[in-house]
């Protein structure tokens, strides 16, 4: 492909909520426009994609570039839902966060929230696994390389079948 060539293709959606995943959770913006372009190249990355949206009542409009494992989903505002609360309290009074910063149970927590609503366009798989005992799907960190199953301790696998 030369420097002109782009396999840039572009949809565009009115009165949706855009639902992105970052740090700490999930984050839900309402938009009045919204136009998601794929395939934009962006420093190293040459499948990035480029997001532009106006929220209701605002004037000037905001873009994202969304590079390095992308993931967005993009609901009716009709249908939209309220993704978790990234934090959650303690007996004591104060908030802690519900995993650690960047956990894949973020994202997979709420595509589970989300089953049984329309989507209109999903991006991005999350880090969903599957166990080869019980076939439940979870997520599950590998801290020190374990891929086990935390229901019945059966052997984890990627759903592209990956160990």
């Amino acid at each position: 492909m030369t420097a002109t060539e782009t396999n840039e293709k572009t949809q565009e959606f009115e009165n949706v909520t855009l639902y992105t995943s970052g740090m700490f959770g999930i984050s839900a913006t309402a938009c009045k426009t919204l136009k998601v372009t794929t395939g934009v190249r962006y420093a190293q990355y040459n499948d990035a994609i480029r997001v532009e949206y106006f929220e209701p009542r605002k004037r000037n409009g905001r873009r994202l570039i969304l590079d390095y494992k992308p993931w967005l989903r993009v609901v009716d505002t009709a249908n939209a839902i309220r993704p978790a609360d990234p934090l959650i309290h303690t007996g004591s009074g104060a908030k802690v966060s519900r995993y650690s910063s960047f956990d894949p149970r973020y994202v997979t927590d709420f595509e589970d929230a989300l089953i049984g609503v329309p989507v209109l366009l999903a991006i991005g798989a999350g880090d969903r696994e599957k166990c080869m005992r019980c076939t439940t799907r979870v997520a599950v960190t590998h801290e020190g390389g374990s891929h086990v199953c935390p229901v019945c301790a059966g052997e984890i696998r990627r759903e592209n079948g990956d160990v």
